[in-house]
């Protein structure tokens, strides 16, 4: 029992400082569009594009050469 409580006070402080660090990316285009995503944006050499997954879950593929910035940024911190 004591290990089993252990074990659930563990997991939530994991959880608890997880939650205190998240981070997430801003995308912005060269038109003035923003995207936030949780997930760091992967470049594609192939397409030449950067391939990411907004918070809203649409799957975003932009050309690199239209991107004006990408930012990793702290919660709590911008």
């Amino acid at each position: 029992m004591k290990k089993a409580f252990a074990i659930s006070i563990a997991a939530f402080c994991l959880a608890f400082l997880v939650g205190c660090a998240s981070t997430y990316y801003q995308v912005v285009t060269n038109e003035g569009k923003a995207f936030v995503t949780h997930e760091e944006p992967e470049f594609n050499q192939t397409t030449q594009s950067y391939e990411f997954t907004d918070v809203k879950g649409t799957k975003w593929f932009i050309k690199r050469e239209e991107i004006k910035s990408m930012e990793m940024k702290v919660k709590g911190k911008d």
